[in-house]
């Protein structure tokens, strides 16, 4: 077979090729339990500096995570080499690796891997090129240093569009696909007044559509924030009611998010225990859920690395944790189902998609 690429047109992964060369190199190694996730993704990000371009930026990136059974040994192999000649070297790195693989802490495929999946109804942008970009960029620093004579310089910025594609196939007939596109901007701008420090605030806007993302509201909350922090003041030294901002209190909550990861549990870097499931851990009034579905999620899989379906779960409700987001390995472990929330790596990881409180 010639050494073709996998990835039909840039950023495009043939599964019908990929799946067949997996198919024909085990059988040539008599390797009968295999699975593979891949990705690629197709990148296009500018940044500007006072009117002119700072950095003009194209990418494409590629990688493969491919596991084999063998004797009751799992091996893993991984590569950005999606030809054919990459795949069949990865076959038998995954070989090799097996023979140090632990039999006491063998993964297996997902028992939801073929189960259907909700269909996410996200909209592919239409492609633009480098200069449009950039032009759109340039507009925005100029609209951004033009809502204040006290702003001096936008000296962080970026707009980016992005095409992800992501993949699982197993050997027990598993195919999973899915594509999507993302875009977004982020403006960092810096202002001072006299005899004052000079002061800086920012702002991300993300939208799975370059045309619909809105850059009005990003610069408009940009210059408001950075506007109100300039004439500050001194407080006494005292003890304060403190309130977040929504986005401030989830990353709060994404600092302890081990109290309900399985992995972390198992792992013993996690402040619960296999048997705090059921038990109360916080205030009444706060409930926790992981909504990879959500609609406002533009970043979303329907489907985890191990093939398992992307679903909401509530993590802790009236207080009380009621779930945990899982893995196969750390659901077979706890006697449940995945939750959805497996990255395939060397060793399988658990993480949030989309808290929300």
């Amino acid at each position: 077979m010639n050494n073709k690429d996998i990835n039909n047109n840039p950023g495009e992964l043939n599964t019908t090729l990929l799946t067949e060369l997996l198919i024909k190199y085990s059988k040539e190694t008599d390797i009968s339990q295999w699975d593979m996730g891949a990705s690629s993704s197709r990148d296009l990000s500018v940044q500007v500096q006072n009117g002119k371009a700072k950095q003009l930026k194209g990418s494409q990136r590629n990688s493969m995570t491919l596991r084999v059974w063998n004797n009751n040994k799992v091996g893993i192999t991984s590569t950005s080499d999606l030809t054919t000649e990459g795949i069949k070297k990865a076959m038998y790195g995954a070989i090799d690796a097996s023979f140090f693989g632990n039999e006491n802490e063998s993964p297996e495929f997902s028992s939801l891997a073929k189960c259907p999946i909700k269909e996410i109804s996200l909209k592919i942008s239409k492609e633009h090129d480098i200069d449009e970009l950039l032009t759109m960029l340039k507009d925005a620093e100029n609209k951004l240093l033009a809502s204040h004579s006290s702003i001096d310089s936008v000296p962080y910025n970026g707009l980016n569009q992005t095409y992800m594609e992501r993949l699982y196939i197993n050997s027990d007939g598993a195919n999973r696909y899915m594509k999507l596109s993302q875009s977004s901007i982020y403006l960092y701008a810096k202002a001072q007044l006299e005899n004052k420090k000079p002061r800086s605030a920012g702002s991300i806007r993300v939208n799975s559509e370059l045309d619909k993302l809105n850059i009005k509201s990003c610069i408009k909350e940009t210059s408001s924030k950075l506007i109100s922090h300039l004439n500050y003041k001194a407080i006494e030294t005292n003890k304060y009611l403190i309130c977040f901002t929504p986005e401030a209190f989830l990353q709060l909550i994404n600092a302890f998010s081990s109290m309900f990861n399985a992995r972390s549990i198992i792992d013993g870097l996690s402040l619960m225990n296999e048997d705090s499931i059921g038990r109360k851990i916080a205030v009444q009034n706060l409930n926790i859920s992981d909504e990879g579905l959500h609609p406002e999620n533009v970043g979303a899989f329907s489907f985890d690395g191990e093939g398992t379906p992307t679903q909401n779960i509530d993590l802790i409700k009236s207080g009380i944790l009621t779930n945990l987001l899982h893995s196969e390995a750390t659901a077979r472990k706890f006697g449940v189902k995945p939750t959805g929330h497996a990255g395939l790596g060397a060793k399988v990881s658990v993480s949030p998609d989309w808290l929300v409180v």
